[in-house]
């Protein structure tokens, strides 16, 4: 994984998204997958450092209803109008 990613504490790379969704493939939450609702990474811990291993994926839903600190991937150039929840 690129050292690049980690340049910010709120940003993680697409290498580490990836990771992380490859692990969670589910919203940990409510159990939906990727191929019927957008997962956005988030950390586990808010103290702990961007790394996949403090994070797990959630929905767009629950992501809002529980008020997460979703962590925005650094987007390639192709994906510039991709949002958060």
């Amino acid at each position: 994984m690129s050292r690049i990613a980690f340049s910010r504490a709120d940003q993680l790379g697409l290498d580490q998204r990836w990771a992380i969704l490859m692990r969670s493939p589910r919203c940990c939450f409510c159990g939906v997958r990727a191929s019927q609702s957008e997962l956005w990474v988030f950390r586990r811990t808010s103290t702990g450092l961007p790394v996949p291993s403090h994070c797990d994926s959630a929905c767009e839903t629950c992501a809002v209803k529980h008020h997460l600190e979703v962590m925005l991937p650094a987007w390639a150039d192709k994906e510039v109008g991709r949002g958060k929840p």
